[in-house]
């Protein structure tokens, strides 16, 4: 997380000078998601407590793919200026 504060905070942009802007979109967008997210989690793990190991594994996968998608589409988008 700080090497990307670093990143962004490396001012002025000469390729490409909207990209700050992107940036500080970007983490006000990422906030309210994080924080759901979050509270999606932990009642997922609640809910979880009582399954088989085979579906725990299972929830975790989808999970992990469904995270790195999202950060997937973020740096896309983000790399598209």
């Amino acid at each position: 997380g700080i090497r990307l504060y670093l990143w962004s905070r490396r001012a002025p942009f000469p390729e490409n000078p909207q990209l700050g802007r992107h940036v500080l979109g970007l983490l006000l967008l990422a906030m309210p998601l994080y924080l759901l997210w979050g509270a999606a989690l932990r009642s997922s793990l609640r809910w979880l407590d009582g399954r088989s190991e085979l579906r725990r594994a299972r929830f975790a996968l989808i999970l992990a793919l469904g995270y790195g998608a999202y950060i997937a589409a973020f740096a896309l988008w983000v790399g598209r200026g």
